[in-house]
């Protein structure tokens, strides 16, 4: 019995263990290949018997034929999911930057926010210019009320507050829709870039 319920258990980790992936030695060219479900028997290290290392006997071949990359303190399938996802939005976004979007709105609209964000002579230009109205809202602020207030117009614009909200499902109760309240980040990250005088 106690060895029937042994074999079922290494069955369904071998099952769930997924997929090798080639040795991605290139940051800049992994092209990941799609696999298909389960497991290949040939993935398996048949020097090692799974009942002295199993992590080994299921893991060895990929830990030997897989090279961190530089820029990842550790590699598996989420960080291959993730760059592969990056390089299809990338491919995306710059193919909306370089051809005629024309009659889609959609994609002229993100071919010209990313193209704004790479046209640092025109940022350099303009300064501060485009947010005078902002600047001159925050100049009129005289109450803790026209503060509050402030922060829910800046958070429709994206702007964080140091107050942020949100409305989710109650935790307790899905049924119901809560307003959810908490302390939020200024934007920068160190103190020093609010209140240091150096350049």
């Amino acid at each position: 019995m106690k060895h029937a319920r042994c074999i079922t258990c290494i069955a369904v980790t071998l099952t769930m263990t997924g997929c090798t992936q080639p040795n991605l030695t290139d940051a800049a060219d992994r092209d990941v290949p799609e696999y298909g479900t389960g497991f290949d028997p040939a993935d398996l290290d048949p020097t090692i018997r799974p009942q002295d290392d199993f992590y080994a006997y299921v893991n060895g071949r990929w830990i030997e034929a897989t090279e961190i990359p530089p820029e990842w303190p550790r590699y598996g399938t989420m960080q291959i999911v993730y760059e592969r996802t990056e390089g299809q939005l990338r491919d995306i976004i710059e193919g909306a930057a370089e051809r005629d979007t024309a009659g889609d709105d959609e994609a002229t609209k993100i071919g010209d926010l990313y193209n704004s964000f790479l046209d640092t002579e025109r940022v350099e230009r303009l300064g501060l210019a485009p947010l005078t109205q902002q600047l001159a809202r925050i100049d009129a602020l005289e109450s803790h009320e026209d503060v509050m207030r402030y922060f829910g117009l800046a958070l429709t614009a994206g702007i964080e507050v140091p107050v942020n909200f949100y409305i989710d499902a109650d935790a307790a109760d899905p049924d119901r829709a809560l307003v959810y309240i908490w302390q939020d980040g200024l934007g920068l990250p160190d103190r020093d870039y609010y209140l240091s005088d150096s350049p």
